[in-house]
């Protein structure tokens, strides 16, 4: 008689285990699923703001073939700079921050050149080697190696 209500018991207890494990497994697989969707949602969110820089990266190296390339012409406008830094602040690490802030920067201080100190506005050509444009130039690729950086850290974070 004690086999049997051991038997009971013990089939009591493995069905409350296996209720407990099948709850257990589902709350965790919806929160890990949760967590991948959010994830996925974020590595969408800086692909989108990273194409957003890589077409202002492309207006600005338009901008140097117009400075340097006879017969180069500037057409369109780029996308919003504002708009651009202020996802920039909210999504990226520093290390971008400092990229597209120091991108700016030497674009700004390029034009002041181009318009103050270069006879560019009488039909005046800049070199491909002024020091001006090989600065920006850097700085373009040290923004895409920032935002290169940040995309492979987040990607193989959001993996695990």
């Amino acid at each position: 008689m004690a086999d049997f209500w051991g038997s009971i018991i013990g089939a009591l207890l493995g069905g409350a285990v296996a209720i407990l494990a099948g709850l257990l497994g589902a709350r965790w697989s919806a929160r890990y699923a949760a967590l991948h969707l959010r994830a996925a949602q974020m590595h969408d969110t800086l692909v989108m703001l990273y194409a957003d820089v890589y077409a202002d990266i492309a207006k600005s190296e338009q901008e140097i073939l117009h400075l340097t390339e006879p017969m180069m012409k500037m057409h369109g406008t780029g996308p919003d700079r504002a708009a651009i830094g202020g996802r920039i602040l909210m999504l990226s690490p520093k290390s971008v921050q400092t990229a597209w802030a120091a991108y700016l920067a030497d674009f700004d201080y390029l034009r002041a050149y181009v318009h103050g100190a270069t006879n560019f506005a009488h039909g005046g050509l800049l070199d491909a080697d002024d020091k001006q444009i090989v600065g920006c130039e850097e700085t373009i690729a040290a923004l895409k190696q920032a935002v290169q950086e940040h995309l492979a850290a987040q990607t193989s974070a959001s993996a695990h």
